[in-house]
């Protein structure tokens, strides 16, 4: 999974904002954000 912000790196009240950009499975991309 890819995310569009470091979790480690942001305050904890931006957490759920972040986006999820790709999503993988087995090696494969399964979801990618247009």
């Amino acid at each position: 999974m890819e995310l569009d912000r470091n979790v480690l790196e942001i305050p904890a009240d931006e957490i759920a904002d972040i986006k999820v950009m790709t999503t993988w499975f087995e090696g494969r991309v399964v979801y990618e954000r247009p």
